[in-house]
């Protein structure tokens, strides 16, 4: 199988750390596959990035550009150069109730409020913002 040569920057923009590497991948390797090697090859992986911006490097323009298809469909050419910064995942909060819009309704009008001003309901229900 035919090979390909190219090289890409890593940018950890979260510890302002690079690496620049060469690299000779099999032909018909695309860019996801690339990112997700190299990323592990220089001991990032635990440190759960995502891709904040990638751009190829144009040699009629003599420039960076920015990539817009997606990465699972860019197929490496011989010579390519490649910029990819990169940052750390954003977490995603659990929610604290597992309750459908309908379900939680149905709570909120089943409240009732004793002779005491308290609330007389077998369920709780807790609301949290954060920021």
């Amino acid at each position: 199988m035919a090979k390909v040569k190219v090289c890409i920057q890593l940018v950890d923009d979260t510890s302002a750390e690079s690496k620049t590497l060469a690299e000779i991948v099999p032909e018909g390797m695309t860019f996801d596959k690339l990112i997700k090697k190299k990323v592990a090859s220089v001991g990032w992986a635990n440190r759960k990035l995502v891709v904040k911006s990638a751009q190829l490097y144009d040699e009629d323009f003599k420039r960076f550009v920015d990539i817009t298809e997606p990465f699972d469909s860019l197929v490496l050419l011989n010579m390519q150069q490649f910029e990819v910064h990169l940052n750390k995942a954003k977490r995603i909060a659990t929610p604290l109730i597992n309750n459908t819009m309908n379900e939680l309704s149905r709570d909120i009008n089943n409240l009732q409020i004793g002779g005491d001003n308290s609330f007389n309901n077998s369920r709780k229900i807790l609301f949290c913002c954060k920021k």
